[in-house]
């Protein structure tokens, strides 16, 4: 029943958005290298894959900031 997904390389540090329609996945939109991850889905929303990775790296499980 999930209509939306996201995938992260975290070697390449790219991200990708798909939706489901009907039985195919759409590309939906994403992020290069070095870009932010800005998902359709959610307006404003904002993800440096970069501090991201970065984090869950380092073993920390804070939030990430605005």
């Amino acid at each position: 029943g999930v209509s939306w997904y996201w995938l992260v390389d975290p070697q390449g540090l790219v991200g990708e958005e798909l939706r489901v329609s009907g039985e195919a996945y759409l590309h939906a939109g994403g992020a290069d290298t070095g870009e932010t991850f800005e998902p359709r889905l959610f307006p404003g929303l904002q993800i440096n894959l970069h501090e991201l990775l970065a984090r869950r790296k380092a073993g920390t499980e804070s939030e990430i900031e605005e």
